[in-house]
């Protein structure tokens, strides 16, 4: 299973922060949200927004503090809420599962929705949206030799 990716917000010009919109580290944003604003000699308004749906993971202080900032400075960092991964079948893959399909992985009292995106022989790509605070038990899971996987969540309750 690969990681969350990271987003990286960098100036390319000496700015001054004018809104950081209350944004803190560990904040859930939405694509298309704006994370802050900047304005360029005293007088050019700039926005910066969203580019996936995740959680602050890093915020300037420059950004927090609505301060001036340099060229080249990292002033957010966003770690994206989907992760990806391969499933692999030992023989065959049921015919149930199909690109745009679900799948269900239940343990320890949770649930995760899986997204079947690609089919090929015996291996399933898939994705999912979670918490980043679940991504370590779903790591831990995807190590294992087998783990059960569900057509719907019925059956996995």
């Amino acid at each position: 299973m690969q990681e969350p990716a990271s987003e990286f917000y960098t100036s390319i010009e000496v700015g001054v922060v004018s809104d950081n919109y209350g944004l803190s580290r560990g904040d859930q944003v939405v694509k298309g949200q704006a994370l802050l604003s900047y304005v360029i000699n005293g007088e050019n308004r700039k926005t910066i927004f969203s580019k996936t749906e995740g959680q602050v993971e890093y915020i300037s202080s420059a950004v927090f503090n609505q301060r001036q900032f340099s060229s080249g400075e990292i002033l957010m960092k966003v770690k994206s809420s989907s992760v990806q991964g391969w499933l692999h079948f030992d023989r065959f893959i049921p015919k149930d599962i199909a690109p745009q399909s679900q799948l269900w992985i239940c343990q320890g009292g949770s649930r995760w929705q899986l997204k079947v995106d690609y089919v090929h022989a015996d291996t399933v790509f898939i994705s999912l949206a979670l918490n980043l605070s679940d991504f370590h038990d779903l790591d831990a899971l995807s190590k294992q030799a087998s783990v059960p996987l569900f057509l719907k969540v019925d059956a996995c309750l």
